[in-house]
């Protein structure tokens, strides 16, 4: 029997932690400390799977489910129980899988696979020159298909994962990943916005106002600020709100958007509009118009008609040119 104990907050812990505990004989052991629930519901699990004979399980048992092959598991038990849950995600995940994953680890047991494999992997993608943030986004995505077998009972623990649960071991942690800031002055702004189209100028200002992604800038519908409702959000004061409670994303890159809430529920949120911001969208429909429910920034027409969603990749094309005018693409140097 094995069970976890909660372990209060400390000056050197500043947040709850949870002990693994199991009887052995008359005596109560510690299998560790872990920083989140999940690690040590995973410990216990395999806690429990060792002492196999109480649930009626064998050895012999988890020795053949562990002779799976990964491939063989993915496409079986893992993939067909995943796509579903994520139909968003279904295709950029598929690719992946198809692209690294499988080719590397498809014919290799999960019961042989150890952290050293898997690091070699991680190194070989780094020879390459892949970025550090692709390079995490596999070991992550490697990561979810283990957790899942462990879930599964065909393995114990994920080899990613160091035997004391606190945390990846060495050769399969995530590379660290510089942070990416741009800072603009108010004037260098200013030239930014004068400098494009003038049909994405509102965009530009309410990106830089707002602090919103891109996703939820172009997913924003005339219905969703509110220019005589004055609010006090604690950050900024104004006279109007915008809600924002949905989000565009093309995984396929096809140009056949979704429209989704935001990635969390912390992401539905309302904000204050300042005065400046107000104006801009007013400007903004002066020159574009549009009904209480048509898109706020669309494009000017196209292929698929006039006002359709603004695309990434065309805007880029924009944002580029607008650089150039404004004397800024020095900050961006990967466009």
């Amino acid at each position: 029997m094995a069970w976890i104990a909660v372990v209060p907050p400390s000056p050197r812990h500043p947040h709850e932690r949870y002990q693994v505990c199991y009887r052995e004989g008359a005596r109560q052991r510690s299998a560790g400390i872990f920083p989140t629930r999940r690690r040590a519901l995973a410990e216990k699990r395999a806690i429990e799977r060792g002492r196999t004979e109480l649930a009626g399980a064998t050895d012999l048992d988890l020795e053949q489910k562990a002779r799976t092959l990964l491939g063989e598991y993915v496409a079986t038990k893992w993939w067909p129980a995943w796509k579903d849950q994520h139909p968003t995600s279904e295709y950029g995940t598929r690719k992946k899988v198809e692209k690294r994953i499988l080719p590397t680890f498809g014919d290799i047991p999960l019961g042989d696979l150890d952290a050293s494999t898997i690091g070699a992997w991680k190194s070989a993608m780094l020879a390459e020159q892949l970025s550090p943030q692709t390079v995490n986004t596999y070991l992550s995505l490697l990561g979810t298909i283990l957790n899942a077998a462990v879930d599964d009972d065909y393995l114990a623990r994920s080899p990613l994962v160091r035997k004391s649960g606190a945390g990846r071991t060495a050769a399969t942690r995530n590379q660290p990943v510089p942070r990416r800031e741009v800072w603009l002055l108010r004037e260098q702004l200013d030239r930014l916005v004068t400098a494009i189209d003038p049909r994405y100028r509102a965009l530009v200002l309410v990106a830089a106002l707002t602090g919103m992604r891109w996703g939820e800038l172009v997913a924003l519908r005339w219905d969703d600020p509110r220019f005589d409702q004055p609010l006090d959000d604690g950050a900024v004061r104004g006279p109007g709100r915008l809600r924002i409670a949905r989000a565009i994303s093309d995984p396929r890159r096809t140009g056949r958007w979704v429209e989704k809430g935001p990635k969390t529920e912390a992401g539905k949120r309302v904000i204050a509009l300042d005065q400046e911001t107000v104006w801009a969208f007013l400007a903004h429909r002066e020159l574009v118009g549009g009904g209480p429910y048509d898109r706020i920034f669309t494009s000017p027409g196209g292929s698929r008609g006039p006002a359709g969603t603004v695309a990434r990749n065309n805007f880029h094309r924009v944002w580029k040119r607008a650089l150039v005018r404004a004397e800024l693409a020095h900050l961006w140097p990967e466009y």
